[in-house]
């Protein structure tokens, strides 16, 4: 694959290269790569790269491939300060948690740590937690259908499992090291932060919502800051 990059005469900067891309895997040696290209849904903006990136000086910044979608930047920088502002509010969870929330027999803590321990146990039987009717004692039927759609259809979101947002882990380490944090309340959804393993940690953010007696997830999202 060639990427589209701008000459040296073209750029305001020299040469550079103007696709979006990320490296996912690889060897030291380089003998294997594996890279994830983003492309936008409207047209390539070829023609509108070059055309800026000419017009600018070696004093202004570079023209890039997000720059046309405005507002696509603007959600971006949205969900990154949404992220910021719920992690700040997970460091003082503990004033704004509803105390009603600890008296249940069920809280949105123990769900979500009664939801990773099956689910880790199933996948170190090598069976796959979302085709399993069990699913549906910790997930919403809404979330789970929706999930096996888009499994069904090879359209899962990202590139690492669903709940646990990686690709792979220490199933033995996982078990054993299960820390769910103290859940805070946004009116009638509950969030618990949840970190996995003893070294190499890995965290996530767990949306329950109180269906009947129960808390179930309805969505997981990771912690990394968005790309």
């Amino acid at each position: 694959m060639v990427d589209f990059g701008l000459t040296n005469e073209q750029g305001n900067h020299g040469e550079d290269v103007k696709e979006l891309y990320f490296y996912l895997d690889g060897t030291s040696t380089h003998s294997y790569m594996k890279i994830l290209y983003k492309y936008p849904h409207d047209a390539y903006p070829y023609q509108d790269l070059i055309d800026e990136n000419l017009q600018r000086g070696a004093d202004q910044p570079e023209y890039e491939i997000l720059d046309p979608d405005l507002s696509l930047q603007l959600r971006r920088k949205m969900k990154k300060l949404l992220t910021l502002a719920v992690l700040v509010l997970l460091l003082v969870g503990g004033l704004l948690f509803q105390q009603g929330a600890l008296a249940d027999s069920a809280t949105p803590d123990a769900s979500t740590k009664a939801f990773y321990a099956w689910y880790i146990k199933l996948e170190s039987k090598e069976t796959y937690p979302l085709l399993d009717k069990g699913i549906y004692a910790y997930v919403t039927k809404a979330t789970v259908d929706k999930l096996r759609s888009a499994y069904r259809h090879n359209r899962l979101p990202g590139d690492a499992d669903y709940f646990t947002k990686v690709q792979d882990y220490d199933e033995q380490d996982w078990s054993n090291n299960i820390a769910t944090h103290h859940a805070i309340m946004l009116d009638d959804v509950a969030v618990v932060p949840v970190t996995f393993g003893s070294k190499d940690k890995i965290s996530v953010l767990v949306f329950l919502r109180k269906l009947g007696d129960s808390w179930k997830i309805t969505k997981v999202d990771d912690t990394l800051d968005y790309q």
